[in-house]
C-alpha cells in the first residue's frame, strides 16, 4: 500500500475536459473513457 491524497474530481470536470479536448486518461476508467470518444459524449 501507498499513502496518496484524494483527489476531488467531479463529473463537471470531467465533461469540461472532454469539451476542451483534453485527457481523461487516469480520471475514468479505461472502458469509460473508451465509451465516452466512440461515442462522441460531452462534446457539444
Amino acid at each position: 500500500m501507498v499513502e496518496a491524497p484524494l483527489l476531488d474530481i467531479s463529473a463537471t470536470f470531467i465533461r469540461n475536459c472532454i469539451r476542451k479536448g483534453q485527457s481523461v486518461r487516469y480520471l475514468v476508467p479505461d472502458p469509460v473513457e473508451e465509451m465516452i470518444r466512440t461515442r462522441g459524449f460531452y462534446l457539444h
